[in-house]
């Protein structure tokens, strides 16, 4: 499975990083703001991308409906502290597949990740 992060934050990209690959996925790139998420996002061919809602230059929301607008999209992930329901309608708005709260469904991430790389083998 190759994913995709995009969040702002060193410190979770860097724990992700460590967490994915520790189950055999592959983290084919990593972007802390907008215009470097949406170029990689274009580029790397992600089956699934982790997605923060702020970002530097711009929104994961902008991300996001870029991404859905296409054919064949990958599953996309809005991991974020913005939590309150107004993002999570507004995520599921836009088409996202999974949003989760970083401060307290880390490991509801994590376990969906485990079952998503069984379909990408």
């Amino acid at each position: 499975m190759k994913v995709l992060v995009i969040d702002d934050s060193k410190d979770i990209r860097k724990v992700l990083r460590k967490i994915i690959s520790g189950f055999g996925a592959e983290i084919i790139g990593e972007a802390s703001n907008f215009p470097d998420g949406l170029e990689l996002a274009r580029k790397s061919d992600p089956h699934v991308i982790i997605l923060d809602i702020k970002l530097g230059n711009g929104s994961g929301f902008d991300i996001l409906k870029k991404i859905k607008s296409k054919k064949n999209s990958p599953v996309v992930i809005l991991f974020s502290n913005y939590s309150a329901k107004q993002y999570r309608d507004k995520a599921l708005k836009e088409k996202a597949d999974y949003f989760f709260n970083k401060t307290d469904e880390f490991s509801e991430l994590i376990d969906l990740l485990n079952e998503l790389k069984n379909g990408f083998k």
